[in-house]
């Protein structure tokens, strides 16, 4: 049975509710404590009417709780901040290390909101209202675009792109992209200046721009959100999930086109292939552009996962790096990442070939194949995939191509199968998607081109002019 006790404070008196507890797996003596702050515009009689109703609400609770709860009955008062950091714990051996470090970053600004809250006060309403202020909450972003004279400046000091990049150690990708027009962030630029002993000014302006956080952003954010919750629940320190669908209003989210080569820039791109000499670039390329794999997927390549006798590639790692880690191998983004597919006859030739070269290459510089990559560092050990990048800006700046990056190769590898006809489910079967309906939403746009075609030919087939 509650004690009730009423106290006077500055701005009023509340009541405090308290139930002494034996937990039965420690025997210790715990207290589940309440604070209810009546509505002082009521009259006495109602107020302790309701005080009633609290106060068999507050009861009912701590029962519940100490009956079904895996956690101490001192939950009952936990904090959002407190309970966050009890999942916090939980996933760091249950989910990927990125997952893990990212959560811990994106916490901090979560609890700054809903920290002081109890988990059990937690309502539709306060996570609605959260949520709603993640999506119009305006950032002020600082952008940087290249002056008209730029390029001349670079020329007159002897720096030239590839200068830049193989023997200062630059890697030139933003300057790729600020020479396309578009923009770049100041951290890129300050050190590209200080590199090359120009002046910011002389190259850079800088520019300013109010903005919201981006779509992806967001959704982590109220994603981790919901994970807590969803841990509360299984805990019953919650009823229910408030940060669901089922309780929150949602906005539409707003698709982003994707970059994809246009035919005359992909056949530009494939003549580059194959004339280029570097057997590492060509092969590494055309793993990318035959098979859309993932960055980390390639980089994670053994092979152990070549079949040169089927014309078959087995995707089943990844590799991945963090600022605590550095390198390291892991599961493939989802379970449906792991997957074996049929590749082109000339993918499985040019893979022989550059087999045979690696072998050389290893017994030359007396080199040790760590774990049996098809690309390695320098000593022998994984790569980072971040440096698949630069082959690819050196193709386009020898070949004098347009700049596309390699997620740019994946995305015209998928949309390519849409284009050709190829069943969704075997599309989304090969990009290693989670579902039939991820491939579905992200290529929207390229079923739209083909509706058109699929009208004129069925004109065609029932000859209706």
């Amino acid at each position: 049975m509650a004690t009730v006790r009423k106290q006077y404070r500055k701005k009023g008196y509340v009541y405090v509710l308290q139930i002494k507890v034996k937990e039965k797996w420690t025997g210790k003596i715990k207290y589940a404590t309440k604070t209810w702050v009546p509505d002082y515009s009521l009259s006495k009689r109602k107020i302790e009417k309701q005080l009633k109703i609290e106060v068999l609400k507050f009861e009912n609770d701590v029962r519940r709780i100490k009956k079904e709860s895996t956690y101490s009955i001192g939950g009952y008062n936990i904090s959002f901040k407190d309970f966050s950091y009890i999942w916090l714990n939980n996933i760091k051996t249950r989910c990927s290390k990125n997952y893990y470090y990212q959560s811990i970053k994106f916490l901090e600004k979560i609890n700054i909101s809903l920290g002081n809250y109890k988990i059990r006060d937690i309502t539709p309403y306060i996570i609605q209202q959260y949520y709603d202020y993640l999506d119009n909450t305006k950032k002020i972003r600082k952008y940087v675009a290249l002056k008209s004279n730029a390029k001349d400046v670079l020329k007159n000091k002897g720096y030239g792109i590839r200068y830049i990049n193989d023997v200062i150690g630059i890697q030139t990708t933003s300057y790729i992209k600020l020479a396309e027009g578009k923009t770049v962030g100041m951290k890129w630029s300050t050190k590209f200046a200080n590199e090359l002993n120009i002046p910011f000014d002389d190259l850079f302006d800088v520019h300013e721009e109010e903005s919201t956080y981006s779509h992806n952003t967001i959704k982590k954010y109220k994603s981790i959100v919901r994970a807590i919750l969803a841990y509360a629940k299984k805990q019953r320190l919650v009823e229910d999930n408030y940060a669901t669908s089922d309780y929150i209003i949602f906005p539409k989210k707003i698709l982003k086109n994707i970059e994809v080569m246009s035919d005359d820039d992909l056949n530009d791109f494939i003549d580059a292939l194959h004339k280029e000499e570097n057997i590492r670039t060509k092969t590494l390329l055309m793993i990318f552009l035959l098979t859309g794999f993932r960055r980390g997927e390639v980089a994670a390549l053994s092979w152990n996962d070549i079949d040169l006798i089927n014309n078959k590639i087995m995707v089943n790692k990844s590799i991945s790096y963090n600022s605590v880690d550095g390198l390291y191998e892991k599961e493939p983004k989802t379970n449906k990442s792991i997957r074996k597919i049929s590749v082109p006859e000339c993918l499985i030739f040019q893979l022989y070939i550059y087999k045979k070269w690696q072998d050389k290459y290893l017994k030359d510089n007396n080199i040790n194949n760590k774990y049996n990559k098809l690309f390695i560092s320098k000593s022998g050990g994984l790569i980072n995939p971040s440096l698949f990048e630069t082959e690819l800006i050196n193709l386009q700046l020898k070949n004098k191509l347009k700049h596309y990056t390699l997620h740019s190769l994946r995305h015209t590898n998928i949309s390519l199968q849409i284009r050709e006809g190829v069943p969704i489910t075997t599309i989304a079967y090969r990009a290693g998607h989670a579902s039939v309906s991820t491939t579905l939403d992200m290529y929207a746009y390229s079923f739209d081109m083909n509706e058109k075609e699929a009208a004129d030919r069925l004109s065609k087939v029932l000859k209706i002019e």
